[in-house]
């Protein structure tokens, strides 16, 4: 009988595809530490599950790396409801996996919060994402501790360059096509810092029309008040709670 919802499965199954199944072979103990401690967390919520809960679990997760923790996929009979299980894991969980297999190694490589570098690898998602529509402005740092702003674009058909391989490239990494140097150029994910955002005339105008118009008063009597020491002598009259009354332009 099944007793596992949806939504925990998906969790479940989001853990296990992002597992690293080969982790005891790296050089980095604090990975290892890491996914030691996720492998067990795992197996013992796996243990809790009954084989109906398991076998839902199972069609969520990759094939390598359901059976690494042991769980069978139900055998199909018709071939058609097998095709619709694999279109639906390849489009809702493909980006997925590569925003959580980000997220682990960035928190394995800098020991931040999960929060903070789940965050990240989602911003290294929408950006990759905005380059496909064109020239995008960013921020990371080198390897020697310096900031680097780039500009780079994966539209094709602004990129005039010869591939190599077709190689993909790791998840570790992040690819982009520099403008500037006309090259391909990658850092790792860890230090991506920040994308620059725009201040074109229109992205001005929707931030002043979402100010309360509280705050826009606020900001009104502040610049009166800093510039009530600048005012002129011949002004005798004027007190403090006549500042909120003096039109700034």
């Amino acid at each position: 009988m099944n007793t596992i919802s949806n939504q925990r499965a998906e969790n479940i199954a989001r853990n296990i595809n992002a597992f690293d199944t080969v982790y005891q072979y790296s050089d980095d103990m604090r990975n290892v530490r890491f996914f030691s401690n996720l492998e067990k967390k795992l197996n013992q919520i796996l243990s809790t599950l009954s084989n109906d809960d398991k076998m839902i679990v199972a069609e969520l997760c990759e094939a390598d790396q359901a059976k690494y923790f042991g769980l069978k996929k139900e055998e199909k009979t018709v071939q058609v409801e097998q095709t619709k299980i694999n279109d639906m894991k390849t489009s809702t969980t493909s980006f997925r996996k590569t925003v959580m297999l980000r997220a682990y190694h960035i928190m394995a490589a800098t020991g931040k919060e999960w929060s903070v570098c789940l965050k990240k690898a989602w911003l290294l998602f929408r950006l990759k994402k905005e380059m496909h529509n064109g020239e995008m402005t960013f921020y990371f740092e080198k390897k020697d501790g310096s900031l680097r702003k780039a500009v780079g674009t994966l539209k094709m058909d602004k990129i005039d360059y010869q591939f190599k391989s077709e190689n993909q490239p790791k998840v570790t990494t992040f690819t982009y096509f520099d403008v500037e140097a006309n090259s391909f150029r990658s850092f790792k994910i860890e230090n991506f810092m920040m994308v620059e955002q725009p201040r074109t005339p229109e992205k001005k105008a929707v931030a002043t029309i979402c100010k309360s118009p509280a705050k826009l008063i606020r900001i009104r009597r502040n610049k009166a008040k800093k510039q009530a020491g600048t005012l002129p002598n011949h002004w005798p009259g004027l007190k403090s709670a006549d500042l909120s009354t003096i039109e700034i332009f």
